[in-house]
């Protein structure tokens, strides 16, 4: 027994001849609630900021520099799309660096994006790197969960190797299509990264050192990763 997923696509539907991309959609969205989500983590840290969405300046208790939100989730989105593209045209298709549909790989995106915060908060803000990536974890699990999602619905490959359990599933319509029932390892994705990024998030209160939130983030998911991997192929499977 498996799972025919019919339903998955790349192209959610076409407005005056332009495709609309599910996973570009997905990616959009992430954007959005990320940026929404740091903005008031932000504000709630007592950072002291100008936000570029809320009126005036925001003076806050604690001695930091200032630092603009919006400019700090723009450079830590841009480093991660910019790496994720980059480490997938050299790992795996050199022709997907201008690609609009997939294409992303998200052990570049970690590194680009840490990279750009740290360059903005350290040398443009001279500013604690630990406290901003710390308050970017959550964040940045959330928005794996949601592009994993993207990868699933879009149907991109990333699948695992053929199975016979019963949640098992095919996807004929998919950007790499098959017909042979595989692991939806996509959604093992977003399930773990999801989870990792509410722990983190319900944990973002309380006291801890310094780097805790970071470390705890690579901890986990490169232990979810771990057993993931297990489930995964990188070719395409032939149905």
């Amino acid at each position: 027994m498996s799972v025919t997923a019919e339903f998955v696509r790349p192209v959610l539907f076409t407005v005056f001849g332009l495709n609309i991309y599910v996973y570009g959609l997905c990616m959009a969205t992430a954007f959005m609630v990320t940026f929404f989500l740091g903005q008031k983590e932000i504000a709630r840290k007592q950072l002291k900021v100008t936000l570029g969405i809320v009126r005036g300046p925001v003076h806050c208790k604690l001695p930091i520099n200032q630092v603009d939100p919006s400019m700090l989730l723009i450079c830590a989105m841009v480093g991660g799309v910019i790496g994720a593209r980059i480490h997938y045209a050299l790992t795996w298709d050199h022709s997907a660096l201008f690609a609009l549909n997939t294409g992303l790989s998200f052990q570049g995106g970690l590194i680009g994006g840490i990279i750009a915060t740290t360059v903005y908060t350290r040398y443009w803000c001279h500013e604690s790197v630990g406290k901003m990536l710390d308050m970017l974890a959550p964040l940045l699990m959330l928005g794996h969960a949601i592009g994993k999602l993207g990868c699933f619905l879009s149907g991109d490959g990333c699948y695992g190797y053929p199975t016979e359990v019963p949640w098992a599933m095919s996807f004929p319509n998919g950007l790499v299509p098959t017909l042979t029932p595989v692991h939806p390892t996509p959604l093992y994705e977003m399930v773990t990264s999801g989870s990792v990024a509410a722990i983190l998030w319900w944990r973002r209160k309380k006291d801890a050192p310094t780097w805790t939130q970071t470390s705890d983030m690579l901890m986990l998911l490169g232990l979810t990763r771990f057993f993931i991997e297990d489930f995964r192929t990188y070719e395409p499977v032939e149905g």
